[in-house]
């Protein structure tokens, strides 16, 4: 028998429509992982390629993904594998099979099978298997296909949205240092409050929705389901599609903090502890001491203030009690927020931390910030305000 080439249905087929295999559990969970934020679609797309070659015949893996209009390989395995990555992007599905046939020179008897990953009409990418394949075997990579078409799906969300925010918060950063120059701290405090106000509408239009439509998605094909290990599978990753609706809801909350114009900064900041996820520290608060009567530019800074401090305590420094304070002294506003944590050493201070962010956000404002800190014996971290000179 000479060289065939075995080009069968997209992703969506597959759900429904194999039966013969199903993907392992260690791929499910790293896919469920990937979803929520906790791990990276590379290592899905490895993990996805290794287990099509313990589980198959296939002696080559390759998998690329769809990418402005290209197919760029994304994963390859097995000899003339690098040249695959080396040669460019492919304009088609065709086009990359020749590639692959090429590079990877299918012996005697050897398939080439091509798996598109679709979702709907939409092509996301697509796996390129090289080996002497059984039906179960087919069935295998129709399964690996569907599991990376949710993570693709999810990564050109998800992902995307992750690296918007990143690089909105360095443009956010040297937006406020120019502004601050030439307008004024305050316009540059307004600035940076308006970018975050407009990313949090988009992820909330955009991204939100198409999340929403993938957990439905998902949700019909669970429906529709007879097999029960498959059914359970499907409902594994709807539930880590939705957690990761959550995750962008919570994401969108820190961005455009709730009732900060309405209820003033003592609310906002009372909101903030109540929205700490259990297991969580307990979070006391006592700001009763702030004035009523603050600018917004103000108060916008010192929620940050206590946000990032919060966020540190609760993600970082492994905190059991976190008390978050306010009081005036005359002219002078101080607000300080300790946590019983794991502490540093506050001369080998870590990025993580986010202490120059704090310390820009308190000196746009004219304030003066301390933190304190013991391995150990926790954290202080302390906002000082002279308000007569604001």
């Amino acid at each position: 028998m000479g060289l065939a080439v075995d080009v069968v249905g997209g992703a969506d087929h597959a759900i429904v429509g194999t039966r013969a295999s199903s993907v392992g559990g260690t791929l499910r969970a790293h896919l469920a992982r990937a979803v929520t934020g906790t791990a990276t679609i590379e290592g899905l797309v490895a993990a996805a390629a290794d287990h099509l070659e313990a589980a198959t015949a296939a002696r080559s893996v390759v998998v690329a993904h769809h990418d402005a209009g290209w197919l760029r390989v994304r994963h390859a395995t097995g000899t003339g594998s690098r040249e695959l990555h080396e040669a460019g992007p492919a304009a088609s599905i065709a086009a990359l099979e020749r590639r692959v046939t090429e590079a990877l020179a299918p012996r005697s008897q050897e398939a080439v099978a091509v798996v598109p990953i679709a979702l709907g009409g939409e092509v996301l990418g697509v796996v390129v298997a090289v080996g002497v394949f059984s039906e179960n075997d087919r069935a295998v990579v129709h399964d690996v296909a569907s599991e990376l078409m949710l993570a693709f799906a999810v990564e050109r969300v998800v992902g995307s949205e992750r690296e918007r925010v990143l690089a909105a918060s360095a443009l956010e950063v040297a937006r406020a240092r120019e502004t601050a120059a030439s307008d004024g701290l305050r316009r540059a405090i307004a600035g940076q409050e308006a970018e975050r106000a407009r990313i949090a509408r988009e992820l909330h239009d955009e991204s939100g929705q198409v999340l929403t439509a993938v957990a439905l998605h998902l949700r019909a094909l669970e429906k529709r389901e007879t097999d029960a290990p498959y059914r359970e599978k499907l409902a594994e990753l709807r539930g880590a599609v939705v957690e990761a609706a959550s995750n962008l809801r919570q994401l969108i909350t820190e961005l455009r903090p709730p009732g900060l114009r309405d209820g003033g900064l003592g609310e906002a900041i009372s909101d903030l502890a109540e929205r700490v996820p259990p297991p969580g520290p307990r979070v006391d608060v006592a700001v009763d001491g702030l004035p009523v009567d603050l600018d917004e530019e103000i108060e916008i800074a010192l929620y940050r203030v206590v946000q990032e401090a919060l966020t540190n305590a609760v993600r970082h420094a492994a905190a059991a009690h976190v008390g978050i304070t306010a009081g005036r002294d005359g002219a002078r506003l101080r607000v300080v927020i300790e946590d019983d944590g794991r502490g540093f050493r506050t001369d080998e201070p870590t990025a993580r931390l986010g202490l120059a962010g704090l310390r820009e956000r308190v000196q746009l404002i004219g304030g003066d910030l301390h933190v304190d800190s013991t391995p150990g014996l926790g954290t202080s971290v302390t906002v000082d305000l002279d308000l007569d000179v604001l």
